[in-house]
């Protein structure tokens, strides 16, 4: 958190920089043979929030300005991954065997900055980013299970905030970025054989095997932009969200023996509970200026779920599935929502005009 007070008769000024970055892993992995197991779990849980705060406040008769740079993210190094390896050797006579990795990542930026004087003017910038993986994956072969669970559940949220007020007596302004991005690295995978080169084989599994992959990412970016002045106002907002995290169940190994398969992706079930993961993009961008010559204002927004943010569910190439009494469910269900909303209002005696430019788009 940083935060600037200031005040002049002549001029005032401040610009902060305020940065908050996650890039720890979080990894529990099995690569030895586990014999005569009653159960087997692997599971990594991580929580990472990266929370950057920004608060800019200045004053003077002449000049005002505030600025401020924000940035939260989570890094592309914040893995949240369980895995069982090609060395793991899983022998579990009575129990069921779980590989599991759930994960919670936030990125929360937000700036505010106020400033008053003669001429005064608001220039902040805020960046929210969650990059973090999180993956669970069984790339050993199982001899014997009751059951066996490949489980990766993911929540990303970024959350990016500028708020400006500029008053001045003949001249007002600010001039805001928001950014909320969830990237392609934030994938949420749960992967029986991760690679070509993998082919896990389970020999007998008494009764079910499930692959299941849940994430829900959302990204929001808010800008709302005040101004006023005598004699001209004049507001630069510009809002984007995006969402790139893909969604993936993957088996492609070998069963030779279990009861029923089902690979999941958008869609899961904790106890009693039916789960759904959506990816939602929300931007949100706001202008209001008042000046008795002039008052001006453009107003930006993006939302975007990108191409990259797939929900998928496969039964891959290398994967033979023998079943003894049940079925195969292959499932998967996406609930995608880009919104974006810009809006100004502007009021002057001389003359006041807007521009808006907004954008949404899924896929």
């Amino acid at each position: 958190t940083a935060q600037s007070n200031g005040g002049a008769l002549g001029g005032a000024g401040a610009t902060l920089v305020t940065e908050a970055s996650v890039g720890g892993a979080t990894l529990a992995r099995l690569e030895a043979d586990a014999l005569r197991a009653v159960g087997v779990t692997v599971q990594a849980d991580g929580a990472n929030d990266a929370i950057a705060l920004s608060r800019n406040n200045t004053g003077a008769l002449v000049a005002s300005g505030s600025g401020a740079t924000t940035t939260a993210a989570v890094t592309e190094f914040a893995t949240v991954e369980a895995i069982v390896g090609e060395d793991g050797l899983v022998t579990a006579t009575t129990g069921d065997v779980l590989v599991d990795a759930l994960s919670a990542n936030t990125a929360d930026a937000d700036s505010l900055g106020n400033s008053g004087a003669l001429f005064s003017a608001s220039l902040l910038t805020t960046t929210a980013t969650v990059a973090g993986a999180t993956r669970a994956v069984m790339d050993g072969d199982i001899v014997s299970a009751n059951a066996v669970t490949v489980k990766a559940h993911g929540t990303n949220d970024a959350d990016a905030i500028s708020d400006g007020l500029s008053v001045g007596l003949v001249g007002g302004g600010v001039g805001l970025s928001s950014t909320a991005t969830i990237t392609a690295d934030a994938a949420v995978e749960a992967l029986v054989g991760s690679t070509p080169a993998m082919t896990p084989v389970m020999t007998t599994v008494a009764g079910d095997v499930l692959v299941e992959a849940l994430a829900t990412n959302t990204a929001t970016a808010t800008t709302p932009g005040n101004s006023g002045s005598i004699v001209a106002a004049g507001n630069n907002v510009t809002t984007s969200a995006e969402v790139g995290g893909s969604t993936k169940a993957l088996m492609d190994g070998v069963i030779q023996s279990a009861r029923s398969l089902t690979v999941n992706a958008g869609t899961g079930v904790d106890g009693t509970t039916v789960l759904t993961g959506q990816n939602t993009a929300l931007a949100t961008g706001k202008s209001e200026t008042g000046a008795l010559l002039g008052a001006g204002a453009t107003v930006t927004t993006d939302a975007e779920v990108t191409q990259f943010a797939d929900v998928e569910a496969i039964i891959g190439p290398d994967a033979v599935v023998t079943l003894t009494t049940g079925t195969v469910l292959v499932d998967a269900l996406s609930a995608n929502t880009a919104n974006a909303t810009a809006q100004s209002n502007a009021g002057a005696l001389g003359g006041a005009g807007a521009t808006l430019v907004t954008a949404a788009s899924v896929g």
